[in-house]
């Protein structure tokens, strides 16, 4: 990606209180975060692999929200399957 970003970025970085909170939270809250989860024994593992389809449909609704962005009705319903779908699997998990 890195010659796409070249050729489609300005490659400038705008350093501000925003993206300091938003890199913050990416390094601390998910990556740190998952690999804690991921981390913690076997069953945790599968537990996890199974909650990080539950990403978009979360962020989607932390969009709406948060920031009063307004959701597409196929997402939703794409988002309502997909959450479907992780409480089927942890239902057999349990």
């Amino acid at each position: 990606m890195l010659p796409a970003a070249f050729v489609l970025e300005p490659m400038h970085i705008e350093w501000n209180l925003t993206m300091l909170l938003v890199l913050a939270w990416s390094v601390l809250a998910l990556s740190i975060g998952a690999i804690w989860l991921l981390a913690v024994d076997a069953m945790a593992k599968s537990r996890a692999s199974q909650l990080i389809y539950l990403v978009p449909p979360t962020a989607a609704a932390q969009a709406y929200l948060l920031f009063w962005r307004n959701l597409e009705r196929a997402p939703d319903r794409r988002h309502a399957l997909t959450a479907a779908g992780v409480a089927i699997a942890s239902r057999r998990n349990a």
